[in-house]
């Protein structure tokens, strides 16, 4: 079994696709394919024509980051504070960017991730397929734990 926790690029993928075949990797974002991911490709399409590849970590990770910080503001009110914006953040339990990622507790900050997706190569090494998680663990398409104690 080969396991990465990078490596979700269709551009990784035309280029390597062949040696990838078979091998699982992590993904904390939604599945290519599923709407909100083609709703998020649409919009970066419209927004930033010049990017390459939206499905890039560092893409899909500035994204959400924006989210959550337009989040944060219109949270803190009209005339936000530094503090405002943090203590009203906070509380937020069940951030998703617009559901591009698994929901993260806030108020938790030091808290792990406790959502992931598992995406596979192909056989063949053409193309990512969802490994949909067991119905114990499956919250809204994504693999779910609990941090340890």
């Amino acid at each position: 079994v080969a396991l990465s926790a990078t490596g979700f690029s269709p551009g990784l993928l035309a280029q390597r696709g062949s040696d990838m075949a078979g091998m699982s990797i992590m993904s904390s974002v939604a599945a290519q394919g599923s709407p909100v991911m083609d709703a998020y490709q649409n919009t970066m399409t419209t927004y930033a024509p010049e990017l390459p590849d939206p499905t890039d970590e560092l893409a899909l990770a500035g994204y959400v980051a924006a989210d959550e910080m337009i989040q944060g503001l219109q949270l803190a009110g009209p005339c936000p504070t530094r503090q405002a914006f943090v203590e009203t953040l906070r509380r937020v339990t069940d951030f998703t960017a617009g559901g591009l990622i698994a929901p993260i507790n806030l108020s938790l900050p030091t808290q792990p991730i406790l959502c992931e997706n598992f995406i596979t190569v192909d056989p063949a090494g053409h193309s990512f397929v969802p490994a949909p998680p067991p119905a114990t663990l499956n919250h809204d398409g994504y693999w779910c734990g609990e941090a340890l104690q």
